[in-house]
C-alpha cells in the first residue's frame, strides 16, 4: 500500500468539507462611551422692563453603558456582517444589521468598515492575540473584548 495514501484521502475529505470558507462568529463585550449633547435656553428680563434676553447654551454629557457587538467573518471571502444593539443606533434607525467592507485580516488584527446608512460609516479594530476591540462611530466609542461563539448554539 502506498504511505502516502492516507494522507491523500485526508486531504481530499476535509479539503471538500469544512476546510474551506471557515466562518467566524464573534461576540464582542464591552462598554459604550457616547457623548451626548443637550441645548438650554433662559430668559432674562432686566429690572421689570419690557426687555429681555434669551440665552442659549450647549450642556454635553458622557454617557456610558454594556452593550454585546455580534461580529461574522467569511474569512475565505473575506466578507461578514455587523449587528449592533439599539442602544447604539440613532433613534430613527432600521437597521441593526450591515455589511463589513474594506475588512483586513492578518495574523494580528482583524479591521473592517460598516456603513448603516449614508452618513454614518463605522471602523472597528480586533487584536486577534488579545480579542480587544476598539470600534469607533459617529458619536461614541466602544471598546470591548471578543471571543468566538457558535452560532447555532444558543445561551438557553
Amino acid at each position: 500500500m502506498n504511505k502516502h495514501l492516507p494522507v491523500l484521502i485526508t486531504l481530499l475529505t476535509f479539503g471538500s468539507f469544512g476546510v474551506v470558507g471557515d466562518e467566524l462568529n464573534l461576540v464582542c463585550k464591552g462598554v459604550v462611551d457616547k457623548i451626548e449633547a443637550a441645548v438650554g435656553t433662559s430668559t432674562t428680563n432686566f429690572n421689570n422692563s419690557a426687555t429681555s434676553a434669551i440665552t442659549s447654551s450647549v450642556v454635553t454629557k458622557n454617557r456610558q453603558y454594556e452593550a454585546s457587538v455580534f461580529i461574522n467573518i467569511e474569512l475565505e471571502e473575506e466578507k461578514g456582517t455587523l449587528e449592533v444593539p439599539e442602544t447604539m443606533r440613532s433613534p430613527n434607525a432600521k437597521l441593526l444589521k450591515t455589511d463589513l467592507y474594506d475588512i483586513e485580516i492578518s495574523e494580528e488584527k482583524i479591521s473592517a468598515r460598516a456603513k448603516f446608512n449614508a452618513f454614518a460609516r463605522h471602523k472597528f479594530n480586533i487584536d486577534r492575540r488579545t480579542g480587544d476591540i476598539n470600534y469607533s462611530f459617529p458619536d461614541a466609542k466602544f471598546n470591548g473584548n471578543c471571543s468566538k461563539f457558535e452560532e447555532d448554539k444558543k445561551k438557553f
